[in-house]
């Protein structure tokens, strides 16, 4: 059975993960259905929405909400986060909407917007999956890791959790210098035998600088299937360390390997010439970014297209050049 892992140039191409597949529909749902009963709107206060010049703002909760709505269907998430904002700020105390707000403000990306509104809810839902892997996810990106490891302890170990939980405790680590650890979070991980755990040891280990272990992981990574870009990755590992017949056999077979994919040829050929220069990632928010971009990737090939808009901006945050 093919396991893979799952990145923006191989979308339409892949089938989806088979860990990923079976949370997908819990983590739809989750990103709708918020538990929370009250917030507290002297927390709002500090969190007023960025409005768009010119948009007709209604003096009607009804109004306003409808606006959102209509505006989220037309993929014009700025004004749907402003309009939902604006929901908010009048009934603070609707957590549904408060949730709902949080969601358009990553979709928008006005990121710092999602993390205050992310602090009111989590005092009310302090285990909420999308709000602790988005808090993690930025505490990783601005090198804070003792506070990502604190929400990643908070995060429950089902769901989306499952997976994210172990890849993202294993980069916190690393970039707290707790390489030996990390590495035993992904190896007790890897028993599944996936792929994604795989090459995740891999990249932890190319990127702490131990390529013998690495070239171990992603040799056995290669055997269990693995999306386009990480191959990619794996033959620039390979020729950047000298073993340039690997390299170039790993190329050579990605065209057949997807088919589908129109680029797939012309893309390993590119990578082929220009690949090989610099180490797979350059610190552990981009290692982290690799699990995050699995699940909106799942999300897309699901056509969970919004579900997907929010985690592929949760990884904007973490890779911003």
């Amino acid at each position: 059975m093919r396991k893979s892992h799952t990145k923006a140039t191989a979308v339409a191409s892949q089938k989806p993960d088979t860990l990923l597949q079976a949370l997908c529909g819990a983590v739809i749902i989750a990103a709708i259905v918020f538990c929370a009963t009250h917030a507290r709107s002297e927390d709002l206060k500090i969190a007023e929405p960025v409005t768009e010049a010119g948009l007709p703002i209604s003096h009607s909760l009804s109004g306003n909400y409808l606006s959102g709505r209509y505006a989220q269907r037309q993929q014009d998430w700025r004004a749907a986060q402003t309009y939902m904002g604006e929901v908010v700020l009048r009934d603070a105390d609707n957590s549904t909407m408060l949730q709902r707000a949080f969601l358009l403000s990553i979709g928008a990306g006005r990121i710092d917007h999602a993390r205050t509104l992310a602090k009111v809810i989590l005092k009310e839902a302090p285990d909420s999956e999308i709000m602790l892997i988005f808090m993690a996810s930025a505490a990783l990106s601005d090198a804070n890791y003792d506070e990502a490891l604190a929400h990643l302890e908070a995060l429950p170990s089902d769901g989306f959790g499952d997976y994210t939980k172990p890849l993202l405790t294993a980069w916190a680590m690393a970039g707290k210098g707790r390489i030996d650890e990390a590495r035993e979070v992904l190896d007790a991980a890897s028993v599944r035998e996936d792929a994604t755990f795989l090459f995740h040891i891999g990249l932890l280990n190319e990127w702490a600088g131990d390529d013998k272990a690495a070239e171990k992981a992603y040799t056995a990574a290669m055997s269990e299937g693995l999306s386009m870009h990480s191959a990619l990755l794996i033959a620039d590992f390979f020729r950047r360390t000298g073993k340039v017949e690997i390299s170039d056999k790993i190329h050579s077979g990605i065209g057949e390997m997807f088919s589908a994919n129109p680029f797939a040829g012309p893309t390993a050929t590119l990578n082929s010439a220009q690949g090989g220069k610099l180490r797979s990632v350059s610190s552990p928010a981009e290692g982290a970014a690799f699990a995050v971009f699995d699940i909106a990737s799942l999300l897309y090939e699901r056509k969970a297209y919004d579900s997907a808009q929010i985690y592929a901006n949760i990884v904007n945050m973490m890779t911003p050049q």
